[in-house]
Formats: structure tokens, C-alpha cells, sequence
């Protein structure tokens, strides 16, 4: 399972990798879901966080999330394009997850 989260603000979180975490936590704890890749995307704070779970850490490491995030993410991001670059994340990762 990848799920994808736009947000406006992560208050009371300082970023949004600490958002990440906390909500991957709260989506396994309460909501008993367990995906594989958290895409957690603030256009108003201009950061990305692609947090991959016990499941899809195996497949995907932290240097291969940055790398998706560059060259598959931002550029498109920086056209004004968030869904396609988005888009383009999410392709890559099912692309090296499979």
C-alpha cells in the first residue's frame, strides 16, 4: 500500500518528516493500516517526505527516497505540476517496490 497525504500546516510538528513519522504511527495504531510508503507532501512549506515502513524499507532505502524526490518529485514541483510530479514519485517507487 502506498498512501499519498497533502497537507497545509503540521502544527504542532516542527517538519514534515516528524509529521511523517507521527502519522504513520497514528494510521497503524488507530487506524490499522500499514503501508509500505508514506508520501507526505506541504506545497506551502515546500517539503516532501517519502517514509517507508518495515515493509517497504527492504525494497526501498533512505538514499533511494531522496533520489525519487530529486529527479522524479522536484522538477516538476518547480513547473507549478505537483500532481504530476507526484505522479511520477509514486510510478518510481511501484517501479522498485515490484
Amino acid at each position: 500500500k502506498i498512501i499519498v497525504v497533502t497537507i497545509s500546516s503540521i502544527k504542532p510538528y516542527a517538519s514534515v518528516p516528524d509529521y511523517a513519522l507521527n502519522l504513520e504511527s497514528y494510521l497503524y495504531n488507530n487506524l490499522k493500516l500499514n503501508p509500505a510508503i508514506l508520501l507526505v507532501l506541504s506545497k506551502e512549506l515546500r517539503q516532501i517526505q517519502i517514509q517507508s515502513s518495515y515493509k517497504g524499507l527492504n525494497k526501498l532505502s533512505q538514499e533511494e527516497t531522496k533520489t525519487i524526490i530529486s529527479n522524479f518529485a522536484i522538477p516538476e514541483f518547480k513547473k507549478g505540476d505537483f500532481y504530476k510530479g507526484l505522479e511520477n514519485a509514486i510510478n518510481e517507487i511501484v517501479k522498485r517496490l515490484e
